[in-house]
């Protein structure tokens, strides 16, 4: 019997990233509404008015963080935050954040006028790689993309199913055919 992953290396002529998993340690389930993940502390929009509040936890003491139904309806100034949020709590080079988000354009991102924030695959190359989404002053980003897939039944609804790890090396890269290339900084933008 074949898997997704056999097919898609058979049809791409390569391998979807394998997703991290860390199954001891503290891990939330954040923005739940009805679908929660089974041993994970919950903590959703109605009981959790972030950003007003941050992730009940100490800085460094998160292993797993998910988010389903939560990323998109979060304006861009608090998804910055959210990001930061998890940046604070998640332990560097021993932590993930699992995600979803309706695919921009799709009806399953356009369909719900609460949506606030439209993903695509390149929103995270934006967020992490680019020095006008560091406003808040606190240099280089720490979360980096590991996994990153676009998936769906059928055009219409269509996600972004992905997974951030945490590094703390303080030097922001990105992959390219299996090569870290330096991201351009800020220096270089205003010089050109």
């Amino acid at each position: 019997m074949f898997t997704i992953q056999d097919l898609f290396k058979l049809g791409m002529k390569r391998d979807i990233p394998e997703l991290i998993e860390y199954r001891n340690g503290l891990s939330f389930d954040v923005g739940t509404h009805e679908f929660k993940v089974a041993n994970h502390t919950c903590i959703g929009m109605q009981d959790w008015p972030f950003p007003r509040y941050t992730i009940p936890a100490q800085d460094a003491s998160v292993t797993t963080v998910h988010a389903y139904d939560f990323l998109e309806h979060l304006p861009e100034e608090d998804a910055i935050r959210f990001f930061r949020e998890l940046e604070r709590v998640m332990i560097p080079g021993r932590s993930v954040f699992n995600f979803s988000v309706p695919y921009h354009g799709t009806g399953l991102a356009v369909q719900d006028l609460t949506h606030e924030t439209f993903w695509c695959e390149d929103s995270f190359k934006t967020l992490f790689h680019n020095w006008t989404c560091e406003p808040d002053g606190r240099g280089p980003w720490r979360l980096k993309v590991h996994a990153l897939l676009i998936i769906g039944i059928v055009p219409r609804n269509l996600a972004l199913l992905g997974q951030l790890v945490r590094h703390d090396d303080g030097l922001r890269t990105e992959t390219s055919n299996d090569r870290k290339l330096p991201v351009r900084n800020r220096a270089d933008f205003l010089s050109d």
